[in-house]
Formats: C-alpha cells, structure tokens, sequence
C-alpha cells in the first residue's frame, strides 16, 4: 500500500507521527443493537470509511425505509464530541447539492454523539488519482463542483479549512460532494472556538500554523483550493516533506511550485497563485478561482494551442541564427496569435508572444 505521509487531518490533541499508520478499526469494537426509539437506526454492515477522528459505518433507517451512513467517534473526548457535534450543526445548515445533508444528528448516547446521514456510494478523489481512473479535464470539473459548494459555505460564514482530494467524494452517478467538515469554522462564531492548530499538513496554508480562528478567512480555503489543483496536476501533495517538521518548514515558506513542461501553463499559474504565503496575494473568493478552473475547462483545446506555442518557443530559444530561428518565430507567433484570438483572457499566450518578440530582437 502506497504510504500517506501528512495526509491525515491532525488536531492538537491527537498529533499523528507522520510515519505512523494507524490501525483500523474492527466492525468488532462497535456495537449492532443501537436503535433509535423514534427512527428505528441500525447499523447493518461494516465500516464504510474513517478519518483522523470518525468512523463511517453503513445502516438501516426504518422509518422511512432507507439505507443511511452512521458516523461516530473512534474513540471518545468531551472535545472530540463537541467537533462531531459541531460538524453536523454546521453541515445541517448547509443545504447545498455539493454538501452531504445531515438526516439527524444524536448529541449524545451510549457511544457518544453519531451523525445520520444519506448512504453514498462512490470514491474519494484521492484513491480515483491514485488509481489513474480519471482524466485531467474530468478531475479539474469535479473540483468545479466543489467550489459550487464551498462558496455557498463561505455566503454562510463557514471556513472548511479542511479541502483536499480524500475529503472529496464523486458518487457512482458522477455527484460531487465535499465532505468532512469536522473542523469547519463559523466566522460568527470564533469567539467560542478554542485556539488549537488543526489541519492536513500536506495542503495546509501557513496561516493556519497559529491555530487561531482569527487568522482564517476565505483565502484559507483557496489556498486549499489550489494544494488540491496542485495534486490534480501533478499526482502528489502541495507539501511533501520526509517529516513533520519539514512539512512545516514547506508550508512556512509556501514556495511557487516549478511544474513539468505538460502542465498547463494557465492551471499551474492558478495553482500558484493560490497557494501564495500572503492571503492577500491569492484570489479574493471562490467565485475569482472557479472563473479561471471553468475558462481552462472550456478552452481545452486553446490551451493546447498554447502548450504547443511555449515549446515551440523553448525550441526557439535553443536556436542562435536569425536565419534558423526566423520560421520557428513564424511558427510560434501564429500559435499565440491564434490562441489569443479564441481566448483573449488568457494571460500565457500574450506572455508567450512578448516573450517571442522579445527574443528576435535580442537574436537579430
């Protein structure tokens, strides 16, 4: 099995080592007969999933007569029930086709607080990346859907500070859905929300490394936006550090990212911008991110226009001969022209064009 370093959700009280892989959890430790006087809940089968701190169980609700999802804790804290606790209030509030609702919400019980939900049946973006069971234009219009979701949250005041492909789930219909919103943060609300860093390092933005609510806004959560494109386009997280202290030292720093001549330039400059160290140097909301992520969707086609044009124009500057170099010129002026001419907003091919010109100046 491929090691996940940093890729777990954290929270101060429950550091994982990042070499660590923790056990998993036995149908076993968990109670059958919990029911619900009213609805009649069971849990049916084994366990769907688990993260840092919940377990996903499948189950039955009686009334009305229907599969559901339990989630509960894997093991027990008066804080770990109020973040579970606080998961379904927030997400109970946002009714949203990207969001998984919350059918009911049990605060507590003889295994503390349990979350009903809507039974889903897919897989999280990251094991979809990881098998190579998707296209790049596919996986970008996946997270197209999830931004519809998280700018209805952020209309709300509610901070997801948790966005990477695991927490990212496409239903075997091809549905969308953000999950995990265990640590979610309501802006009005920060005045009762304890200090403590939480977070998956291997996306996390450095403003989170304080743990303080105050520190959060929306461009925490599109500098997670652009980690999770970063993944998509290069199969591997935003911070990958060979420890936890260096993931830190990544995350710190939040260094533009260097990508491989077949990314596209539009997506990578996207992806950078995002995750730029000042909040203030990213995109101002959602809204601006998805524009840009639904335009390179769109304009596919342009934006091989331009791949070709910038290795043709790396091919140009290999050459040091007016005469040599004059039809590359030709060559790749006509694909930035072109690509120019189908998509004025995009900023690579005008670059592209200078920086050809630029070049022939300099060469003759």
């Amino acid at each position: 099995m491929k090691e996940k370093k940093n890729l777990e959700t954290i929270t101060l009280f429950d550091y994982p080592s990042p070499d660590r892989v923790s056990e998993p959890a036995s149908i076993e430790d968990f109670p059958f007969d919990i029911t619900d006087e009213v609805s009649e809940i069971q849990i049916t089968s084994n366990i769907l999933g688990e993260g840092g701190m919940g377990i996903v169980f499948e189950g039955q609700q009686r009334y009305p007569n229907r599969p559901i999802a339990i989630k509960r804790l894997k093991k027990r804290s008066a804080i770990l029930e109020q973040f579970l606790r606080r998961e379904a209030m927030i997400t109970g509030r946002l009714a949203h086709p990207n969001i998984i609702p919350v059918h009911i919400l049990r605060p507590s019980g003889p295994v503390g607080p349990e979350v009903i939900m809507p039974l889903l049946k897919g897989n999280n973006l990251l094991d979809i990346l990881e098998l190579g069971n998707i296209q790049l234009r596919v996986a970008l219009s996946v997270l197209d859907q999830v931004c519809n979701g998280l700018r209805y949250a952020h209309e709300h005041n509610i901070i997801h500070r948790d966005i990477k492909p695991e927490n990212i789930i496409v239903g075997e219909y091809g549905e969308v859905y953000l999950v995990d919103w265990g640590i979610a943060l309501d802006k009005n609300d920060c005045a009762h929300v304890k200090a403590q860093m939480v977070g998956t390092p291997a996306y996390m933005p450095p403003e989170m490394l304080s743990g303080e609510p105050e520190d959060v806004t929306i461009q925490t959560d599109i500098y997670l936006l652009g980690a999770t494109l970063h993944h998509i386009l290069i199969g591997e997280p935003r911070h990958k550090g060979r420890d936890f202290q260096e993931t830190i030292d990544y995350i710190t720093r939040s260094e533009q990212a260097i990508y491989p001549d077949h990314i596209f330039s539009e997506l990578g400059h996207l992806a950078n911008n995002c995750c730029h160290h000042n909040p203030q140097k990213r995109p101002k909301n959602v809204a601006e991110f998805q524009k840009t992520l639904t335009e390179s969707i769109e304009h596919w086609d342009i934006m091989k226009l331009i791949s070709k044009g910038e290795k043709s124009l790396q091919k140009l500057r290999g050459i040091k001969t007016t005469t040599e170099a004059y039809p590359i010129f030709l060559e790749t002026r006509g694909l930035f022209i072109q690509a120019s001419q189908s998509w004025p907003q995009a900023t690579s091919s005008k670059n592209g064009l200078i920086n050809a010109l630029e070049y022939m100046i300099q060469c003759c």
